[in-house]
């Protein structure tokens, strides 16, 4: 009996091997949006911190303008490194998509090609079936035959 031989073997291990490469590079998108969003995060807080001079730098009870003007010109950096975090997220999560919709279409293809192994692999196993019962089968005629003739 012949052993089962895919011929598409090498194709359906090509697509397992672009599966795992696209599933990595979504974990690693993934991965990196959840990072930016902790950052951003970081950087509400402390902006909303400052505002309601719970900040160290805020913490004496005088009028000094330096102080203020200092804060000042923090929060609007803040709020500046803020908005850069937002639009930086925003390309990250657009990225995270696109690799996703990437790991879906290349589990698909490799959907498919598994697919074709089962179907040929049943296709295979139904022949060795019939073979097996088609040799049985002569075996049994000739047994009969034989039997005939000794009677």
């Amino acid at each position: 009996m012949r052993r089962f031989q895919f011929r598409l073997e090498s194709v359906l291990h090509h697509r397992v091997l672009i599966a795992e490469q696209k599933e990595q590079e979504y974990i690693k998108a993934q991965n990196y949006v959840l990072e930016l969003e902790k950052a951003l995060v970081r950087l509400q807080q402390t902006h909303e911190a400052v505002v309601q001079g719970r900040d160290d730098t805020c913490s004496e009870s005088r009028f000094d303008v330096d102080a203020i003007s200092n804060r000042e010109r923090y929060l609007v950096t803040l709020a500046y490194r803020i908005g850069s975090a937002e639009r930086e997220l925003e390309a990250a999560r657009i990225v995270m998509e696109e690799t996703r919709v990437e790991m879906v279409k290349a589990n698909q293809e490799r959907e498919a090609v598994t697919k074709l192994r089962e179907k040929a692999h049943a296709e295979y196993v139904a022949e060795q079936q019939k073979q097996e019962q088609d040799m049985l089968d002569d075996m049994a005629s000739l047994r009969y035959k034989q039997s005939q003739k000794v009677a």
